[in-house]
């Protein structure tokens, strides 16, 4: 599960906050000090500081530049609002999944035999489902393509997952006559083994959103911080458990929320459509929805959930959120990377 400083947040689903008063307090005391009193109070913070420094301990992740500073953005936040009509279940596997969404929009056109990718610049070779042998990198360098479509910065794809470096993709829009940019940063890490995987995702997406009544563009960030691992079962179903914290950034506003997903269960055998069993909880620590799976007992074509709110009765709602990239490429990455595991195992 998630192994962060926020761990606590997502235990109780409080959040602390130092009261302003407080602050004011602090202020007002330091400021009626004498110099020499000041000078040594000074002096001493600054050796605070440094001890504080040197004693600290790095960030426990495979994109420790992103996640603390995340991780400060998140304590800081407001709670997003999580309750709706129509609320969305996104769950630990889908959050997993929107990492490689664009990758898999540039593995789709190399897979096209019609489209003769040369911006962005690709060196290696994408494999047809599941992970690269050999690792795969796109470096845009500022490109445009046939259809307008603009690429800069780069990333990286091998066995080990995806990381993304100021990865852009500029979409034009002819309406208005501007270019829509997203950028890309972070990714996914994974180790894989003999029975399943474990994975650590830190994606950043800063994008635009355009408003084509007046052709007015706002700013808009997405990033999340996730944990999660797939384990391969004797009977051939997946067992899913994840946790993360996520952050939307919408004009200058930060407002947060998290996912837990506990012991989700994929079995094709039973229901081809939805988890058979299992849970996920989407929390503000104010409001929390909590989606039950039920496919073992009640499989629809078209996958639905029990939900409850802040421990209300539960209903039957629509199904978890999918990831946005190309469906034909996830599903045949995932098949593959399920290939991988099934093999590991019975190897």
């Amino acid at each position: 599960m998630l192994v962060f400083g926020l761990m606590g947040l997502l235990a109780c689903g409080e959040k602390e906050t130092l009261d302003t008063g407080e602050v004011e307090d602090i202020t007002e005391d330091t400021s009626v000090e004498d110099t020499d009193e000041t000078e040594e109070t000074d002096s001493d913070d600054t050796d605070t500081e440094e001890t504080d420094s040197d004693t600290e301990e790095p960030v426990d992740s495979a994109f420790p530049d992103l996640l603390g500073p995340f991780l400060e953005r998140f304590a800081d936040s407001t709670p997003a609002p999580i309750v709706s009509e129509d609320p969305d279940n996104t769950t630990s596997m889908a959050l997993f999944m929107v990492s490689f969404a664009p990758m898999f929009e540039i593995q789709a056109q190399v897979s096209d035999p019609s489209v003769d990718v040369t911006c962005p610049e690709i060196q290696g070779t994408f494999p047809e489902d599941g992970l690269p042998t050999e690792p795969v990198t796109v470096i845009g360098n500022g490109c445009s393509n046939e259809q307008g479509v603009t690429y800069d910065g780069s990333f990286v794809y091998s066995e080990t997952g995806l990381v993304y470096t100021n990865y852009q993709v500029g979409v034009p829009n002819e309406a208005c006559g501007v270019l829509i940019v997203s950028q890309y940063n972070g990714g996914t890490d994974m180790s894989i083994g003999f029975t399943g995987l474990d994975a650590e995702s830190m994606f950043v997406v800063q994008s635009q959103e355009l408003d084509e009544t007046n052709c007015t563009m706002t700013d808009t960030e997405l990033g999340y911080h996730l944990e999660t691992s797939i384990q391969f079962q004797d009977d051939d179903s997946q067992l899913i458990n994840g946790t993360a914290d996520i952050l939307l950034a919408i004009e200058g506003v930060d407002y947060a929320y998290f996912v837990e997903t506990v012991d989700e269960v994929m079995d094709e055998s039973q229901c081809v459509t939805e988890p058979i069993s299992g849970t996920n909880t989407i929390g503000n620590g104010v409001d929390e929805l909590r989606f039950t799976f039920d496919g073992a007992t009640d499989c629809d074509e078209e996958p639905t959930q029990m939900l409850s709110v802040n421990g209300g009765q539960d209903s039957e709602v629509s199904g978890a959120s999918c990831s946005s990239a190309p469906v034909q490429m996830t599903f045949a990455w995932i098949l593959g990377l399920l290939g991988v595991l099934s093999f590991r195992k019975r190897k």
